[in-house]
């Protein structure tokens, strides 16, 4: 509906270094572009809201803006003086994960597909339009039937509000970054599986959660597998723990160290469907242990959309950075050889490169995309889906708009 303003709420969890709104202040007004404290291993969590007046059908012709004034960072409190015998720690994910659990029970009531959707962003974005990134997302996948619930990981690459781009330098700050990001991320899940394991039957929520990486995300994404496979091992919970025993553990997780031995056995069924779009990430990335060859263990099917037209992958990143095939232009290597469970969808024919000349945003612009990745969202069996040509092993075209 065109003039329709909503607001879209935004979960998060980040590892950028907190602003305070003044000097000696305690209040967190903004994250920076640089890793948080304990080396970017730290992480927050919060929540913010997008407010989105749709001018047109498509979010090219949206008007998004993050509410800067919405932005709820949780407390937390995880040390004590000496004197604190019986201290308790406070958590901030706990409060966000209650929220987003009970969004999305009243969805249950309803009956209505409302999964939590845990985005990882790209290259060249702020706190700020992470967020803008996030809720245009969960706006742009929401249908009558499917009402997604957005949850950002928002690592601190470094977005400039001109928008305009330092290449090469811009690209090493944020791929080093997203390097050094990976355990802040493989804690993040680690506490969200704790959470859930953690929680009694009669308060369970029946949605999916599911997760979208794009572009550089699915860098992090990486080493955010590898750092799960070095997590430390923590005795899994009784069912039901009492809160403070919950919090306690939680801060046991933040705390523990990694071990130097990667371990397969730690990777747990996590999400229902994983997306990969425009995906900076080597081509032969699931034939390889140290990148994604083990990731088809923590979800139930994973779907990587490409296209030779992204420019921003076959030219800069290929090219200018001296990075080799991207999995983002030809999907992935060896596709006979790989896990059964990495389908590859092609969407060259459904993309429009004269309104998106980049072809890298393809995945939040265009409805055929669109459509497809809610299909995928929903469960649908790959045969199922329309407007779909298979070309090859679980290959996939998608065909015009």
């Amino acid at each position: 509906m065109a003039n329709e303003t909503v607001e879209v709420p935004v979960w998060f969890a980040t590892n950028r270094n907190p602003l305070l709104k003044a000097k000696g202040s305690d209040v967190i007004a903004d994250f920076g572009d640089d890793l948080g404290p304990i080396d970017g291993k730290a992480v927050r969590f919060g929540k913010a809201f997008v407010r989105i007046t749709r001018k047109g059908q498509f979010p090219s012709d949206w008007d998004v803006k993050a509410d800067h004034k919405s932005l709820y960072v949780a407390p937390e409190t995880l040390t004590a003086t000496v004197k604190d015998r019986d201290f308790n720690p406070k958590v901030g994910s706990r409060l966000m994960f209650d929220e987003m659990r009970d969004h999305m029970r009243e969805c249950d009531k309803a009956k209505i597909a409302s999964p939590a959707i845990a985005f990882v962003h790209g290259f060249a974005n702020s706190f700020w339009q992470a967020i803008e990134r996030a809720g245009m997302i969960g706006a742009f996948y929401t249908t009558a039937d499917f009402r997604p619930n957005m949850f950002a990981f928002t690592w601190p690459s470094k977005g400039r509000e001109s928008g305009i781009m330092v290449p090469v330098v811009d690209y090493i700050h944020d791929r080093t970054n997203a390097e050094r990001s990976g355990d802040a991320m493989a804690r993040t899940l680690r506490i969200l599986l704790r959470y859930m394991d953690n929680m009694p039957e009669d308060e369970w929520c029946r949605q999916k959660l599911h997760l979208v990486a794009h572009s550089m995300g699915n860098f992090a994404l990486r080493h955010g597998i590898q750092a799960l496979m070095h997590a430390p091992n923590i005795v899994p919970p009784a069912p039901a723990l009492a809160e403070d025993q919950q919090s306690a553990q939680a801060a046991a997780i933040m705390a523990a160290m990694p071990t130097s031995t990667p371990a397969a056995a730690r990777l747990r069924g996590f999400f229902d469907e994983i997306i990969l779009a425009a995906a900076d990430e080597d081509e032969d990335a699931f034939s390889d242990s140290d990148k994604f060859k083990l990731m088809p263990r923590i979800a139930s099917r994973v779907t990587v959309y490409h296209t030779r037209e992204d420019w921003i992958l076959s030219r800069l990143s290929k090219y200018t950075k001296f990075n080799g095939p991207r999995l983002g232009t030809d999907g992935p290597e060896n596709m006979p050889t790989i896990s059964d469970k990495v389908r590859s969808v092609d969407v060259s024919k459904a993309v429009n490169f004269g309104d998106e000349m980049q072809g890298h945003q393809y995945y939040r612009q265009f409805a055929a995309v669109r459509d497809d990745i809610v299909a995928v969202l929903k469960g649908t069996q790959d045969d199922k889906i329309g407007n779909r040509t298979l070309t090859g092993s679980r290959r996939f075209v998608l065909n015009g708009p």
